[in-house]
């Protein structure tokens, strides 16, 4: 039975200095995703966006270590790309979930409703989702992203899903 508790990265590791921090992070995302590829049904799960954005770190990495939250500006409401420490800390976890999907710790559920190709879900003890994209064409499939899932209002939502798309 998988264990991740081993594998959080605290940030009070880096005595709360988030430079430092991030670059411990990336070091895991560049080992995880760059360096080798994690498998999925005997296929190379990639990272969808490469582009290099702040610091000179691919967007996917941004991805996986903060979130968007909602800002007002004026009358209208933006999003604002920020921090997620808990997120963040779970970095090592991503690649862990995807080659252990069969563990009876991770719920996998499909959903096929996406426009452009089926999106697979892995929740592992109901706090801590990955999603991957199924690109068929390819023979591989790409990381969308990875998030906890801690709050009560989630844990319905995809519990509920998962019931409805569970493969």
């Amino acid at each position: 039975m998988m264990q991740l508790n081993n594998l959080i990265i605290p940030y009070g590791s880096s005595r709360g200095n988030w430079d430092e921090f991030i670059e411990c992070l990336y070091e895991v995302f560049v080992r995880d995703f760059i360096l080798s590829m994690p498998m999925f049904r005997g296929h190379e799960v990639d990272f969808y966006d490469k582009r290099k954005i702040d610091s000179n770190k691919e967007e996917s990495f941004w991805h996986l270590t903060s979130r968007d939250y909602p800002i007002k500006v004026g009358s209208a409401l933006q999003k604002e790309r920020k921090p997620d420490i808990k997120r963040a800390e779970r970095i090592a976890w991503v690649r862990e979930i995807i080659e252990n999907h069969n563990d009876d710790k991770v719920t996998l559920w499909t959903d096929k409703s996406f426009t452009k190709a089926a999106r697979h879900h892995l929740w592992y003890n109901q706090e801590f989702l990955v999603v991957i994209e199924d690109l068929n064409k390819f023979n591989n499939y790409n990381l969308i992203t990875a998030f906890c899932t801690d709050k009560r209002w989630e844990i319905e939502k995809f519990t509920n899903e998962s019931r409805k798309w569970r493969t």
